[in-house]
């Protein structure tokens, strides 16, 4: 069961609050959870950066959907890409499969892919959240949500598939949200649940965060791509030592 909540500032926009109220309409089955920016935000326990969409998982991606369609009068934007009305505000919800019913690919980044999903979807947990402004609470819920060492294995994975791909302005973002969830994270208790889902995941983390962020290797790379990329005081607050300590999970994730 859900421990204490986890307390949000609502932002100037309403965007915090729209994202809350819009997972108190979300359906029980099938089983979902929420992963991406604002997954992040609510395990570090603030608004570090504020994120457009909503980002989910499903383990029936087409169900998921539907319902959000048919039961929450959703309009669907794509495939997998919906936007709901959320008391005036517009709220942008993206639906991935967590991939656990298809074989697993067999080129390494898009392999390390479908496992972060199965991964975030099995051990996500249902988290009670609040929202509040001058001290009055104004949105609450409770939904399942990604684990710290499930959004960390989800964000090592976007970097490189990013920066290769057709998104590579969202890398700063990606940097910005690991180094957050790294900082003050217990390295034991994230390696032993990354080493849960497996050993090929847990190597494959743990060499691309060596490579993204050891100084004697993309370390200044990854730090110029931040700084481009991320427009945020918080970001502009972050080291190449911020930056550094992410090479060190890595190499926990290697022992």
């Amino acid at each position: 069961m859900p421990g204490d909540a986890i307390i949000l500032v609502s932002d100037r926009g309403g965007r915090i609050r729209s994202f809350v109220d819009a997972l108190t309409r979300f359906p029980s089955e099938p089983q979902w959870s929420v992963v991406g920016g604002f997954a992040v935000n609510v395990r570090i326990t603030h608004v570090h950066r504020l994120t457009n969409d909503l980002d989910t998982l499903s383990r029936d991606q087409t169900s998921l959907v539907e319902v959000l369609v048919t039961e929450l009068g959703a309009d669907r934007l794509d495939a997998a890409k919906l936007q709901l009305d959320q008391g005036g505000t517009t709220v942008v919800i993206d639906v991935m499969t967590d991939a656990a019913n298809v074989s697993l690919p067999s080129e390494p980044s898009e392999r390390a892919f479908a496992l972060a999903r199965r991964m975030a979807l099995a051990t996500s947990e249902w988290t009670r959240l609040k929202v509040v402004e001058d001290r009055d609470v104004i949105a609450e819920a409770c939904a399942p949500i990604a684990t710290v060492p499930a959004l960390i294995v989800l964000k090592t994975v976007a970097i490189p598939r990013r920066s290769q791909g057709s998104s590579p302005e969202k890398v700063g973002s990606d940097i910005h949200d690991l180094v957050r969830l790294v900082q003050g994270c217990d390295f034991d208790a994230v390696d032993h649940a990354i080493s849960v889902a497996g050993d090929e995941l847990c190597e494959w983390v743990g060499n691309t965060l060596v490579k993204w962020f050891s100084p004697v290797q993309d370390l200044r790379y990854t730090y110029a791509r931040l700084r481009r990329l991320a427009r945020s005081i918080d970001a502009e607050a972050l080291t190449e030592d911020d930056l550094a300590a992410v090479a060190e999970l890595g190499r926990v994730l290697l022992d």
